[in-house]
C-alpha cells in the first residue's frame, strides 16, 4: 500500500463521514493500495486485487484498524479506477505577508523562506521558483524534507512589493503558486548635495540712491530648502520670507551709506548651505557741479553766418562715481550730454554750445551720478551777434605808376574809354588789365585829367 494509505488514522476517516465524506479504497495503476475520500452521493470505486480480482470492503476492525479485502464475485469486473489526481502545495513563511521590510539606503537584503508538498497523487516536488514583483523568476534551494529558502534576495525600490512563489511537480505539468505582498522601507541615503541660491534683484555692483532696499532671489535643492538667511555686512544673519518653501524669497533691508556686502545662505534638512554674495553701494547725497568758464553774466559775440561759439566747462564730484552730465540752454528739456576728460572720469567736464540771436542766454548744467541722484546749476550769458566785417588787412593792394608812352599800339597815343568824376575825398576801383600775344606786348594805359584839361599821372589801385 502506499505510504499515504498507511498514515490513514481512523480519526481522520470519522472527521471526513462528518463532513459528509467515505473513505473509498483502491489499487492504483502500479497496483499499490490508496484512498481517497469521496461525497457520499458518489458511489464509492472498487478496489482490484492482483489479477484484477473484485474486492469490496469489510467492516472496521474493533481496534480501529481498517479490515482486510476480500474478493466479489470473481466474475463481475470493472475496469480500472482513476489514478489520485496530482495536487501541489506551495507555501510562503518569511516574510510574512503584508510585512514591512526595512533596509539602508542602498536595499534591503531578505531570505525568501517556505515549503512545498504534494497534497495528492505520487511523485513528489521538482522546484520551487520565486518572483520579486515583475522580474524573472529565480530558482529557490528545495530541501528534502520539503522546505526551500531563496537566500540574500536585495529589494531595492522603496514601496510595495509582491512576492510570488511557484512550485512545479516532477510530472512537469502540476504546478501550485503563492503570493504575498510585503512592504519595503528604506533608510535615506545621507544628503551630500549642497543647496543652490541666487540674488535675482538687484544687480551685484548697483549704486542705489535709497537706503531701503528689498532683495530677491531663489533657492533649490534636491531634498528641499529649510530656510534662506541674508547677512549684511558681516552681522548676524536675518531669516527671508517666502510663501513656497524658498523657491523664492524676499527681504528688505536698509544699507549704510557707502558700500555694503550682502552674503545669502540656503540650507537643507541636513544642514548644508548654499551660498552667495552681491555687493551694493548706497548713495543717498547729491553731486555736486560747477562751471569754470565762461563766468556767470559773460559777453560773447558771433557773427551772422557762424554764430556765437562758447566752450563750457567746469568740474563734478560724487562719493559714489558720476555716471554722466548734460547741458541744456534756455531751459530747455533737450540735453546734450557733455564730454568727459577720460572714460568715465567726470572731474572734469566740457561742452560746446553755439547760439544765433542776440541777448541773454542761459545754460543748464546737470550733474547725475550712479545712484540717479542729480543736480543742477545755470550760467547766463550775454551774447552779440553781428554783421560779416571784412578787414583790409585781408587784402592783397598792389600800387602800380604808368607814364604816357611813344609806343601807340594799336590804338595811337591814347584813348578816353570813360570819364567820371572824382570829388575830394571819395574812391573808386579802377581795374587795368594787360594782354599779351605772340612776342609782341600790348599794355594798356590809363591817364586821368584834370579840370583844366591837363594830363597828369595818378597812381591807379589794381586788385
Amino acid at each position: 500500500m502506499t505510504t499515504k494509505l498507511s498514515e490513514l488514522t481512523e480519526e481522520e476517516v470519522l472527521r471526513k463521514e462528518e463532513e459528509g465524506k467515505k473513505l473509498n479504497i483502491y489499487r492504483n495503476m502500479t497496483g499499490v493500495l490508496s484512498y481517497q475520500f469521496l461525497e457520499s452521493s458518489i458511489p464509492a470505486q472498487p478496489v482490484y486485487a492482483a489479477g484484477y480480482e473484485e474486492l469490496r470492503a469489510i467492516p472496521q476492525m474493533d481496534d480501529g484498524g481498517i479490515a482486510m479485502m476480500i474478493p466479489k464475485d470473481p466474475i463481475d469486473r470493472d475496469p480500472l479506477p482513476d489514478p489520485d489526481p496530482i495536487i501541489v502545495t506551495v507555501d510562503i513563511s518569511s516574510p510574512a505577508a503584508n510585512a514591512i521590510i526595512s533596509g539602508i539606503p542602498t536595499g534591503a537584503v531578505v531570505d525568501f523562506r517556505g515549503t512545498a508538498w504534494v497534497d495528492s497523487g505520487d511523485g513528489a516536488v521538482k522546484q520551487v521558483s520565486v518572483q520579486i514583483g515583475s522580474g524573472a523568476y529565480q530558482s529557490a534551494t528545495l530541501n528534502g524534507d520539503g522546505t526551500w529558502v531563496l537566500p540574500s534576495v536585495i529589494l531595492s525600490t522603496p514601496g510595495q512589493v509582491q512576492i510570488t512563489a511557484k512550485a512545479l511537480h516532477t510530472n512537469n505539468k502540476a504546478t501550485s503558486i503563492r503570493k504575498i505582498t510585503v512592504t519595503v522601507q528604506l533608510a535615506q541615503a545621507p544628503d551630500l548635495i549642497l543647496p543652490t541660491v541666487a540674488v535675482t534683484s538687484p544687480s551685484s555692483g548697483a549704486v542705489l540712491s535709497s537706503g531701503a532696499v528689498t532683495i530677491q532671489g531663489t533657492a533649490g535643492d534636491d531634498r528641499g530648502v529649510t530656510r534662506v538667511e541674508l547677512i549684511q555686512n558681516n552681522g548676524a544673519p536675518v531669516l527671508t520670507e517666502s510663501g513656497d518653501g524658498y523657491r523664492t524669497w524676499k527681504k528688505t533691508i536698509t544699507l549704510q551709506q557707502g558700500a555694503n556686502s550682502i552674503q545669502v545662505r540656503a540650507y537643507d534638512a541636513a544642514n548644508n548651505f548654499g551660498t552667495t554674495s552681491i555687493s551694493l553701494y548706497a548713495d543717498t547725497t547729491l553731486p555736486k557741479i560747477g562751471i569754470l568758464s565762461p563766468l556767470n553774466g559773460a559777453q560773447v559775440a558771433g557773427t551772422f553766418s557762424q554764430g556765437a561759439v562758447v566752450e563750457i566747462s567746469g568740474t563734478a564730484e560724487d562719493a559714489g562715481g558720476i555716471d554722466y552730465v548734460e547741458i541744456s540752454t534756455d531751459h530747455s528739456e533737450l540735453f546734450t550730454r557733455g564730454s568727459a576728460q577720460a572714460p568715465g572720469d567726470w572731474t572734469k567736464w566740457k561742452a560746446t554750445l553755439t547760439f544765433n540771436t542776440t541777448g541773454k542766454h542761459f545754460v543748464t548744467a546737470r550733474v547725475v551720478d550712479r545712484a540717479k541722484n542729480s543736480v543742477e546749476t545755470i550760467l547766463e550769458i550775454n551774447v552779440s551777434i553781428m554783421p560779416e566785417v571784412n578787414s583790409r588787412l585781408k587784402r592783397i593792394i598792389l600800387v602800380e605808376s604808368y607814364r604816357l608812352s611813344s609806343y601807340l599800339a594799336n590804338y595811337g597815343a591814347g584813348r578816353t574809354i570813360k570819364t567820371f568824376s572824382l570829388l575830394p575825398g571819395e574812391k573808386s576801383k579802377i581795374s587795368v588789365r594787360s594782354y599779351s600775344q605772340d612776342e609782341k606786348t600790348m599794355k594798356s594805359a590809363a591817364t586821368i585829367k584834370t579840370r583844366t584839361g591837363m594830363s597828369s599821372l595818378y597812381p591807379i589801385i589794381c586788385v
